[in-house]
């Protein structure tokens, strides 16, 4: 009895104290190169009390080429895809419960296309997405750095350069997954409901 209470509370402490931090360090991407057109390494480090590390996975090019890892990434693309319709403004809201926490963030965008004033209104409108973006997040001030910058070749080029490290707990994934869930659950309900009234008139 008192070990299946030891391991309750040890598991309740777990999820209070746990922190999930993701590293994505000197991702590139550059549509001007036909091979090898990006790099990319994702640390993933889930931490007692933000200090202590317990768990380290990596994510890098080599990882990315293993045949598994793309049948992972293609299901969740196609996931992604079929549920673009269901994100919604409640489902963002939702989202907020995450209470992401960035602690670096080094953000470069050059974009580039053949019309230079198409251009400088998408670095505007991207500009004015990332500061409403960045005003939800709890941050360091000073380590936040991002730059949006219009390159004007008469082609289309798009560069990015990303160098972040930012952290969620436990807790509010949990809780957030439960209230998606629940969303989904209450879609569904009202779809059937929708279609059982229809199907009677």
């Amino acid at each position: 009895m008192y070990f299946f209470i030891t391991i309750l509370l040890l598991s309740i402490l777990l999820v209070l104290f746990c922190f999930i931090e993701i590293h994505i360090k000197d991702f590139e991407y550059s549509s001007s190169k036909l091979i090898n057109n990006y790099k990319v390494c994702i640390i993933l480090k889930i931490k007692i009390f933000n200090k202590l590390t317990i768990y380290t996975t990596k994510i890098d090019n080599n990882k990315l080429k293993e045949e598994k890892m793309k049948e992972k990434l293609s299901s969740i693309e196609k996931s992604a895809i079929e549920n673009r319709n269901k994100l919604n403004t409640e489902s963002l809201k939702i989202l907020k419960n995450l209470k992401i926490e960035l602690k670096e963030l080094n953000f470069k965008v050059k974009i580039g296309t053949t019309d230079a004033a198409q251009n400088a209104l998408i670095v505007s409108i991207i500009s004015i997405i990332i500061s409403m973006i960045l005003g939800f997040i709890k941050k360091q001030e000073k380590n936040v750095q991002w730059k949006i910058s219009p390159i004007y070749q008469n082609k289309n080029v798009l560069k990015i350069y990303v160098n972040s490290i930012f952290y969620m707990n436990l807790l509010h994934i949990i809780y957030t997954a439960y209230l998606l869930i629940k969303k989904g659950e209450e879609n569904v309900k009202s779809s059937y409901r929708k279609s059982y009234v229809n199907s009677n008139e």
